[in-house]
């Protein structure tokens, strides 16, 4: 876990857009991205692992994961990890340091 990414995810102020998801939940899965990140600001979490780590249900996740990137807040890399190469790293944008 890297802190800045971790205090980036505490204070990022998120606008309340219409039919997405509400902004205590997409905290919450930043902030699970964040905990995870390297010094690279990468993290690769399994979908199952944020299912887990938030209590959220897998479709909500993925949606919440779109609007983070659309929010520009995090970027899919295009690398994969894991034993199969199927988890996605994301990058956490804006983290200082």
């Amino acid at each position: 876990m890297i802190l800045d990414a971790t205090i980036l995810a505490w204070q990022v102020r998120q606008q309340q857009q219409k039919g997405w998801s509400i902004k205590p939940l997409k905290q919450l899965v930043l902030l699970s991205l964040s905990d995870r990140a390297g010094e690279d600001h990468c993290a690769y979490p399994s979908v199952a692992r944020l299912v887990e780590d938030t209590e959220m249900d897998r479709k909500t996740v993925l949606k919440i994961i779109d609007e983070l990137i659309e929010d520009g807040l995090i970027v899919d890399t295009g690398e994969r990890k894991g034993r199969t190469k199927q988890v996605k790293v994301y990058q956490l944008l804006g983290v200082n340091g």
